[in-house]
């Protein structure tokens, strides 16, 4: 067995302090708590991701909340299995999108307290250009499911986007 003591390697498998000791273990070197390296979670979709869109929505959402997003899909020509489709769950407080997504739209629906450069957009259902993908934020699906006004907001920003 090869001892690693490289504190970036260790970091991505420890959630506590890693201390370097040296060689002789009599002084402590260095120590660094995780949370302020942690990398950024790479997530992985769900979909084909064959039209160039990403969504984001919550994890675990209830079923009028997935019919909506059905319907939403449909109505701009477009299917689950044709998306990526992100789960983002409340632990998550930072992420980094997969180099090969290669979405050039990205809507997500409520997810705004997480740390990312396409998802810290503060005006709603107003598209933004951020390199070569459109982001829109939108609110929750289940803010959506219970506010007529939201879902009009929605379609407006969509009817320019697609």
């Amino acid at each position: 067995m090869q001892i690693v003591d490289d504190p970036e390697f260790l970091r991505r498998f420890i959630d506590q302090e890693i201390y370097v000791i040296s060689e002789n273990k009599e002084n402590v070197i260095e120590s660094k708590a995780t949370q302020n390296a942690m990398l950024e979670p790479v997530l992985n979709y769900k979909g084909n991701n064959t039209a160039g869109v990403a969504v984001c929505i919550g994890e675990n959402i209830a079923h009028e909340e997935k019919k909506l997003l059905t319907d939403i899909l449909k109505a701009v020509k477009l299917s689950v299995n044709e998306i990526a489709l992100f789960e983002i769950g409340e632990e998550i407080k930072s992420i980094e999108f997969p180099d090969n997504a290669g979405f050039r739209i990205l809507i997500s629906f409520g997810i705004t307290s997480v740390n990312s450069k396409y998802l810290n957009i503060e005006t709603r259902y107003s598209p933004t250009t951020i390199e070569t993908c459109t982001v829109l934020i939108s609110d929750s699906l289940s803010s959506l499911v219970r506010e007529a006004d939201l879902k009009k907001k929605l379609w407006t920003a969509l009817k320019s986007m697609f």
